[in-house]
């Protein structure tokens, strides 16, 4: 009975540690997310960060960039496991697939962005050289592990590569988007908050928990106010009262 007592516990325990791991696993995605998403707006967000803030990180889409091919492949996996043992090690290459069509699909909006528009902070182009960096020491570790007598740690290796890419090629364009003032961005309807220049008008760019920051569309000057009471209106739906 006792021995019953002991195995489950430890089986608890195996089964919290791997949750922390893989929690501050998510963590590191979304700091990095954060980190590319700050780049084009030429400032440093984590120095407005919280402790709060570092552990809300995998509410950002990075987690979902990373967790919905995992959750597809995993399916993949088990589907081809019952038909024949020999497509077991499909399962790998199917999900870095996946991964690398997320990342010509993100790294595509990145690129495109970063050359529509032609003032840049000096250290953007360290996101690009980042992520398409990445994605290609990624395939070619994923190629040498057929060869190795370990191909576990090569893959996994990969599949680290493959989601720093990803992660940073969704946060850069993210961010590049709203900077360009993208069509899904939402704009403070009480001014009086940020104030006025000109025509501008300001866009939501982040929240954390004691900061909200917002960006002129003018001359593209950053606003960070304490108030949590504002309201946000789209830009689709602004556009269409304006053609109404």
């Amino acid at each position: 009975m006792l021995n019953e007592v002991d195995r489950k516990m430890s089986e608890q325990n195996k089964n919290l540690g791997t949750g922390i791991w893989l929690y501050g696993y998510a963590v590191a995605l979304g700091v990095l997310y954060v980190f590319a998403f700050s780049r084009p707006f030429g400032f440093n967000l984590f120095a407005f960060f919280s402790i709060q803030d570092y552990l809300s990180t995998p509410l950002n889409r990075s987690v979902i960039i990373v967790a919905l091919p995992a959750l597809i492949a995993t399916v993949f996996f088990e589907k081809i496991k019952s038909v024949s043992r020999g497509l077991e090690k499909a399962g790998f290459y199917f999900l870095m697939l996946m991964y690398v069509i997320c990342f010509v699909s993100e790294a595509h909006r990145a690129v495109d962005a970063y050359i529509s528009i032609k003032f840049h902070f000096r250290n953007e182009i360290n996101v690009i050289v980042l992520m398409c960096s990445a994605i290609l020491v990624a395939a070619l570790v994923a190629i040498r592990s057929r060869r190795s007598d370990r191909p576990l740690i090569g893959q996994l290796a990969a599949l680290f590569l493959a989601q720093i890419a990803v992660i940073s090629a969704a946060g850069y364009a993210d961010g590049k988007s709203i900077y360009a003032g993208a069509d899904e961005v939402y704009f403070l309807e009480n001014k009086d908050l940020c104030g006025s220049i000109g025509n501008g008008s300001w866009v939501y760019v982040a929240r954390l928990s004691a900061t909200t920051v917002f960006m002129n569309t003018s001359d593209k000057r950053l606003c960070f106010t304490d108030e949590k009471k504002y309201r946000l209106i789209s830009r689709v739906r602004l556009e269409s009262l304006d053609q109404d």
